[in-house]
């Protein structure tokens, strides 16, 4: 029996729904008319003209305007549904509504466009029949969540895309209700991808920028300090508060700031050895690498200075290089004879260049910065002074 009622009731929907809005005018104005005669038999006993023409032109003018506000009603529906598909279907997020069984009832452009489908593909199919049961699963407990809660909820959910493999999408999902009962899922995702691996790369970037060695620091375009690491809060001796918002020439002084930035804005790039005097008054000297990070249409957003102590190297070079110069003296003072001297075999005298004999002692003076002094050895003390017996 429930089943006769059932299929009664579908089959006077499905007249009525293709019964027009004329059909409804042409109905009222035959019911008016025939209440307009029924009135009329009863207070004069018979069907009066002025009866049926008043029904008529009433009937009409409730019928006309009840069609015109029909009309006027249709067509704000129109414009406003036309409104929400552009809106949807020109922004950014892909956007999805499904009912409580998890079909597809609607898919606005921007899903269309990422997974490569039409909205025919999707609509009235589940995420089990589009997707790997895994994603599925895990797409529909996230939906039965928010029916349960009745509130929107956030999520993160991994989800391929035809051609680029697995991707991160961040999605909010609320419940839709209507006023006849039943519930929808609406959701909104934004692929996150891309920004996540930003966020890696400029965590990995911190991570080493933080246990480096050298000190590194971060400058904005108005050459303000945004952040140090350590070794930079040790090099000047301030901290992250005390450098926050000064320039370089709180340590370096104005006029070799002013010469960095000048170079820093000619050519994106400085290299040299600069000196800087810490908080505590220590006087430092430091190589500095200094170098604009630039977006993607080229102009600078930030500048990065990489420092290094190199007081003790330089103290260590001068050393050195002092030590060479003196070596240099010296070895400029001393003249070292050299090749085969022409000496007498008798009396020891040397031929010199110009073919005449010399002593030795005179030869050597000569020629070198050595000097003589005179002495007797023990033999030729003997042999040329003996003591008398």
């Amino acid at each position: 029996m429930d089943g006769k009622l059932s299929k009664c009731a579908g089959y006077l929907a499905q007249r009525v729904s293709r019964i027009s809005l004329w059909h409804f005018v042409w109905i009222s104005i035959g019911l008016t008319e025939f209440l307009a005669a029924g009135m009329s038999l009863f207070f004069h006993g018979r069907v009066t003209t002025d009866y049926l023409v008043t029904g008529g032109i009433v009937s009409l003018l409730v019928a006309g305007t009840i069609l015109a506000l029909i009309r006027q009603a249709h067509v704000s529906l129109q414009d406003g549904e036309a409104r929400f598909r552009a809106f949807m279907d020109h922004g950014p997020a892909v956007a999805f509504l499904k009912d409580e069984a998890g079909r597809y009832v609607y898919v606005n452009q921007p899903l269309v466009r990422r997974f490569n489908c039409t909205p025919a593909e999707w609509q009235g199919k589940t995420d089990v029949e589009l997707l790997p049961a895994e994603v599925a699963q895990r797409l529909r407990d996230h939906d039965a969540e928010v029916l349960a809660s009745n509130r929107c909820s956030e999520f993160i959910e991994t989800v391929p895309t035809p051609g680029e493999g697995p991707r991160e999408w961040l999605v909010f999902k609320f419940p839709v209700n209507t006023s006849g009962g039943r519930k929808f899922v609406g959701g909104m995702a934004i692929d996150i991808t891309d920004r996540k691996r930003e966020e890696e790369k400029l965590a990995l970037y911190r991570e080493i920028i933080a246990h480096s060695n050298d000190a590194i620091a971060i400058i904005g375009t108005q050459g303000n300090y945004l952040e140090q690491n350590a070794a930079h809060r040790s090099l000047v001796g301030y901290s992250d508060g005390e450098l926050l918002g000064q320039t370089p020439a709180i340590h370096l002084g104005k006029e070799t700031f002013s010469l960095i930035a000048g170079d820093l804005a000619r050519n994106g790039a400085y290299r040299g050895e600069v000196t800087s005097r810490a908080k505590d008054g220590r006087t430092v000297d430091i190589e500095l690498s200094a170098f604009a990070v630039r977006d993607a249409q080229n102009a600078p957003v930030c500048y990065v200075g990489i420092k290094r102590d190199i007081t003790e190297r330089k103290r260590a070079d001068e050393t050195r290089e002092k030590l060479i110069r003196e070596l240099q003296e010296a070895l400029g003072q001393i003249r070292i004879l050299e090749g085969i001297l022409p000496i007498c075999m008798h009396c020891k005298k040397i031929r010199n260049e110009r073919d005449q004999w010399q002593a030795m002692e005179v030869y050597v003076a000569t020629h070198s910065k050595a000097e003589f002094s005179h002495g007797i050895c023990p033999e030729c003390l003997k042999t040329h002074y003996p003591r008398p017996s």
